[in-house]
């Protein structure tokens, strides 16, 4: 007994429904997310500080639970305010890994050590996308250094977003 027309078609529809939902659950550039991950959006903003390295300053940062995992699959940096606005280079911003403000420990995530523009956007636009793993306590900072020619202090403000996945290490297969 063959399967009618309507009934091929609406097992089409569900294998296409399935297959939109098992390719939801990635990253955009295809790392699977598990079931029990739950998202994480940090979002921080601060005034811009004055000029100099010696005047980083910490926007955002997540720390992992102990015995857990993060992927991070999107970032976004922006400067609003009634200042200059920055050029390319005016602002340096760095994400790293277990790296106090001036310290010497940990890592700067690669490619994102010091980019010198905005990047992704943090309303009505797609955040930028990228594929950062960590575990275990590490902790994860949006940093700013103004360079030069740019609104500092009250009404100038740089903002960051970090978005991901955290999960259990405990009854997954990790990354």
């Amino acid at each position: 007994m063959s399967a009618t027309p309507s009934a091929s078609a609406s097992l089409a529809s569900l294998q296409d429904t399935m297959n939109r939902f098992a390719t939801t659950r990635q990253t955009a550039v295809g790392t699977p997310i598990p079931k029990n991950a739950v998202p994480v959006s940090v979002f921080g903003y601060v005034v811009v500080p004055a000029y100099g390295a010696v005047n980083q300053v910490v926007i955002c940062e997540f720390t992992v639970k102990a015995n857990n995992y993060l992927v991070l699959d999107g970032v976004a940096f922006q400067f609003t305010g009634s200042g200059q606005a920055p050029g390319p280079g005016d602002l340096l911003w760095t994400v790293d890994v277990d790296r106090p403000l001036l310290a010497l420990t940990g890592f700067p995530e690669r490619d994102f050590g010091a980019v010198p523009f905005e990047v992704g956007s943090i309303v009505g636009g797609p955040l930028y996308p990228v594929d950062w793993r960590h575990f275990n306590e590490q902790t994860v900072r949006v940093k700013i250094t103004s360079v030069a020619n740019v609104g500092t202090g009250p009404g100038n403000f740089v903002k960051a977003v970090l978005h991901g996945w955290t999960w259990p290490a405990s009854g997954s297969e990790g990354f």
